[in-house]
């Protein structure tokens, strides 16, 4: 018997990374496709036992318990994803300063030194002025 192997794609637009679609294959061969959580321990099972209904052929004791470990390691990848990328968005690059600094880095120098021009004009207020009278109607 061929060994069974899982994929999974979360849903992006759920706020858990843990929910998504599972795709079970045997070989070359798509066995299910289905939409769960399967971080969840009783949702996994009762996955598990309603595609062992679908192929009886599959209820073995290792079938069911490689089913469940590449879950758990799939569960488990995502939850250390997610866990990584709360810290990178926490993290230095994404402070308001940092992220400044690099917008100016990658800002062409011809518009940096306009910039820089219309800063230092003596006609500063006069514009902003205007500006703020564009922007109240």
């Amino acid at each position: 018997m061929k060994e069974i192997e899982l994929s999974f794609r979360p849903n992006i637009r759920s706020t858990s990374k843990t929910k998504g679609a599972l795709t079970v294959r045997q070989g070359d061969k798509v066995l299910d496709v289905a939409t769960l959580d399967i971080a969840g321990k009783a949702k996994r099972n009762q996955y598990i036992d309603g595609l062992i209904e679908q192929y009886p052929g599959l209820d073995t004791a290792e079938i069911r318990g490689q089913l469940q470990k590449q879950m758990i390691e799939i569960a488990a990848g995502l939850i250390v994803q997610s866990d990584e990328d709360a810290e990178k968005q926490d993290g230095e690059e994404n402070q308001p300063l940092v992220r400044s600094k690099a917008f100016l880095k990658e800002t062409e120098p011809e518009l940096v030194e306009l910039a820089e021009q219309f800063l230092h004009s003596p006609d500063l207020l006069a514009h902003v002025r205007h500006l703020r009278g564009c922007y109240r109607g």
